[in-house]
Order: structure tokens, then C-alpha cells, then sequence
């Protein structure tokens, strides 16, 4: 009998099968290998107090925690100042390592210190995409070497988490070999009006979702709160009216009340 298909994650019910049908090896992928940085003169590690003009590398700690949950072998390369030479140094490093994913943080935007395209080219990487249609995440590029992909996720950290979840976590997937996995995308009732900016992108907005009286439901996360879903809203749309039917995509297990 087939106990478990090629492509399913391993899980602890999935090993129960295994052992109790004699099976004491079992071959799986290997963890996907990343490195990463985040860039930007004004970021310092979060043991320092920030001056004038600095912050913290939230980032930093963002991604390494993300990638330790997705099952990868993750390098923290550190913080990579705006200069061509320290730019030029990480891509010389990350794409001539046999990683299979490289991420940068910041940079992207086409600013006079937005350096990372310029450096991964310089690298010898090829770039496949220079902007996507998604609200946050206009400014992500990604490219490859070899057998290594690149992708350079924006600056800010809801950006950075938004963008890593939707693009990123479906790509390490893939890399470990996963070919069916859980349906991550709810319709659900939206329990209070919804009133965004938009410009003709999709637009994902934080939000949480909650199961109250049996009924699904979803709003906007506040400041303070950790979003356990996106909201999903098409192109060209403002506003979501209370109680209309809206997509969403799950980043963290439902709330019961």
C-alpha cells in the first residue's frame, strides 16, 4: 500500500504510518539553502541603541525567524551598508555558494541608493522581473544564476512579512519538493466596511479572521494586533461593503470565540 505519496510533507501522523509499515529509511528532499541580508546605511543590529537617522533591522530577525519555520537552511549574512562594494561582496558571496534561494531586503525602489539590481547584474544574475502587480510589493525584483534564485523583497517589515508569505513560502515549498498542500484561500463575510487607496493593483491588507456563532468572518487588523489572514482586494476596488463576501489568504491559525 502507498502510506505516504511523494510530494506530501512528512508530518508526525504521516511517520505513525511509516513505522508501523517497517519503514526505517525514507528518502526526502534536502532543505532549501538561503542566504540572506537586509540593506540600508541606517540599520543597526537590535543589541544597539539607535541614533539620529538609524533603526533597527527588524528585518533581520523577521526572515530568519520565517525561514526556520519553513524548514530551511538559513544564513544571516548581516547588514549590507548602500555601497556598490559592500553590495557587490554579498551577491559575489550568495551566488557563487550554491544557494538555492538568495533575499535582500530594501533597495529596490530605483532610488540613487538603491543598489542591490545594479549588484546582483553585476554578479552575473539575469532578472526575470523587475515589479509585480501587488500592493505591498510593487517593488520586488527577482532574477537567477545558475540554479540560484534571487528574489529583492522591499524595505518595510509588514512589506517584507506581506510579500514572504504570498511569494516566498510557495517558492520553499516547491524547493522541498511539496506538491499538494492544505487550500490556504477562505470566502468569508467581512464584519465591518472596508476603505482602502487603490491603483489598480491587488491589494493585500492585514487582517483577522475570526469564527464567532458559527459564522466566518474577517476585519482589518488594528495597529496593535498580529494579523492572522490577508484581504485579498481585486484591482480597482476602494471599498468592501459590511457583510459582502471577500477572499483571504491564511498566514496563521484561525481565532475561536
Amino acid at each position: 500500500d502507498v502510506l505516504v505519496e511523494s510530494g506530501e510533507i512528512v508530518t508526525p501522523a504521516a511517520l505513525i504510518k511509516i513505522a508501523n509499515g517497517g519503514c526505517g529509511r525514507v528518502v526526502v528532499y534536502a532543505k532549501p539553502s538561503v542566504c540572506f541580508c537586509c540593506t540600508g546605511k541606517e540599520l543597526v543590529g537590535a543589541e544597539t541603541s539607535p541614533g539620529k537617522a538609524q533603526k533597527i533591522s527588524s528585518n533581520q530577525y523577521l526572515l530568519g525567524s520565517l525561514l526556520r519555520q519553513y524548514g530551511c537552511s538559513a544564513e544571516d549574512y548581516g547588514i549590507v551598508g548602500d555601497e556598490e562594494p559592500m553590495v557587490e561582496e554579498f551577491f559575489h558571496h550568495s551566488l557563487n555558494n550554491n544557494f538555492d534561494l538568495v533575499l535582500t531586503t530594501g533597495g529596490t525602489g530605483g532610488g540613487a541608493f538603491d543598489l542591490v539590481e545594479t549588484g546582483f547584474k553585476k554578479a552575473g544574475g539575469i532578472l526575470r522581473c523587475s515589479s509585480l502587480k501587488l500592493r505591498p510589493g510593487k517593488s520586488v525584483i527577482a532574477g537567477i544564476k545558475g540554479t540560484t534564485i534571487y528574489i529583492g523583497l522591499p524595505g518595510p517589515p509588514n512589506a517584507v512579512h506581506t510579500v514572504f508569505l504570498e511569494v516566498v513560502a510557495p517558492l520553499l515549498l516547491a524547493l522541498k519538493g511539496v506538491r499538494r498542500t492544505r487550500e490556504s484561500l477562505l470566502t468569508v463575510c467581512a464584519s465591518e466596511e472596508i476603505k482602502v487607496k487603490t491603483r489598480g493593483h491587488l491589494l493585500v491588507k492585514e487582517g483577522l479572521l475570526i469564527i464567532y456563532g458559527g459564522v466566518c468572518t474577517v476585519r482589518l487588523a488594528g495597529k496593535n494586533e498580529f494579523s492572522t489572514c490577508h484581504i485579498l482586494i481585486p484591482p480597482g476596488r476602494d471599498y468592501i461593503a459590511k457583510g459582502e463576501i471577500v477572499e483571504v489568504s491564511m498566514r496563521e491559525p484561525l481565532w475561536f470565540s
